[in-house]
């Protein structure tokens, strides 16, 4: 957003743009393509501005929507931080975006009252025309907040669900190897052992390990952990 001044006179507007863009040149033509333009005085020309920056408010929300739709579709597969960031930028230009959207309806609110400009007439429906479209910026800025937050949910939601996945099969993991530490930690002890004197000592603390492992196993599987 650019900060775009007014001076209104009777007889004659001055504007003063932080970076002078386009929107000049789209009013000046829109009193220049035909011959069937309206006649040009500080009324229709201030109506003409306020117009041209409704529109460029809607083009940009048009975008934003865009961007949005995009993220949609990514909030279930992506939940890397990027994604995070993504939506916290978004947020961030909805917030702008509701506080200058905020200012400029209280502007036009304004000038539909003042009287030294000029709204009767077909001017009155002209300026409040404008002033629904702020009122229509606001919406679909309420609006588009309301699905960022709620695709954050989704993204929150979704990273904590894939950490308890890991989480799960860490644990899984875990426990298998647990009877492979006990048991091997019982023969390294300096006292008598069962099968200890046996020369096939080796091949049955490997089966009653893997028995152990079996068990663990089948514990697991009954309670439905994988």
């Amino acid at each position: 957003f650019d900060d775009f001044n007014i001076f209104v006179k009777a007889d004659s507007i001055v504007t003063v743009e932080e970076h002078p863009g386009s929107l000049i040149q789209h009013v000046r033509a829109r009193f220049e393509d035909t011959a069937a333009s309206p006649q040009a005085n500080v009324s229709r020309i201030v109506h003409a501005i306020l117009d041209e920056m409704m529109d460029e408010y809607l083009k940009t929300l048009d975008t934003i929507g865009e961007s949005i739709s995009a993220l949609e579709e990514q909030a279930m597969k992506d939940s890397s931080p990027e994604m995070l960031v993504k939506l916290f930028k978004i947020r961030r230009a909805l917030i702008e975006f509701r506080r200058n959207a905020g200012s400029m309806r209280s502007v036009i609110s304004m000038l539909i009252r003042h009287p030294r400009l000029e709204t009767g007439g077909d001017l009155e429906y002209y300026f409040r025309d404008v002033y629904e479209h702020s009122i229509r910026v606001i919406e679909f800025v309420e609006t588009y907040r309301d699905v960022v937050n709620g695709l954050y949910d989704i993204y929150m939601s979704t990273v904590a669900s894939r950490t308890n996945e890991v989480v799960k099969v860490l644990t899984v993991y875990g426990i298998i190897v647990l009877p492979l530490l006990i048991v091997p930690g019982f023969y390294g002890m300096n006292i008598p052992l069962p099968f200890q004197e046996s020369p096939h000592a080796f091949t049955l603390v490997l089966l009653i390990m893997a028995g152990f492992i079996g068990l663990v196993l089948a514990f697991l599987r009954g309670r439905k952990w994988f």
